[in-house]
């Protein structure tokens, strides 16, 4: 019986490709979600602050970290009127050795399995006036 080398390579190769995992996606080692209280009288902090290992997002809509974490403008965001409404605060935890510019792929781990967040990207045409200046040459 005579046994191809060149198949058994390519069995090999198949199951080197086949059993490789894909990279884990960076997540908040822990995270905390809960509804922000209506402001008062007293000074509401909203945004996003970062000290060593704790992310402390305050005061932000769903829009807002749906904005954040994938790095696109309002009017690309289609949804519910409640995303720009209700509003959430977050406190979560870096994973040891994670950089800052990680955090928005963690939000997005984090809205897809706090909030069940699905997304898929669209084009989409519009109607668009544009102004446009004229310039007018003289020659004499």
């Amino acid at each position: 019986m005579k046994v191809n080398r060149g198949a058994i390579l390519a069995i090999l190769a198949c199951g080197a490709v086949f059993g490789q995992t894909a990279p884990a996606r960076p997540e908040f080692e822990v995270a905390s979600i809960k509804p922000s209280a209506r402001p008062g009288a007293e000074q509401v902090h909203v945004g996003v602050q970062i000290d060593g290992a704790q992310v402390h997002f305050s005061y932000l809509s769903l829009m807002d970290y749906i904005q954040m974490a994938y790095r696109v403008k309002a009017h690309q965001v289609v949804g519910p009127d409640w995303l720009a409404s209700e509003r959430f605060e977050i406190a979560a935890t870096l994973p040891a050795g994670a950089a800052r510019e990680q955090v928005a792929d963690m939000m997005q781990a984090l809205l897809t399995d706090r909030f069940q967040l699905k997304m898929h990207r669209d084009s989409m045409e519009f109607p668009v006036y544009a102004l446009v200046l004229l310039r007018q040459v003289l020659r004499i």
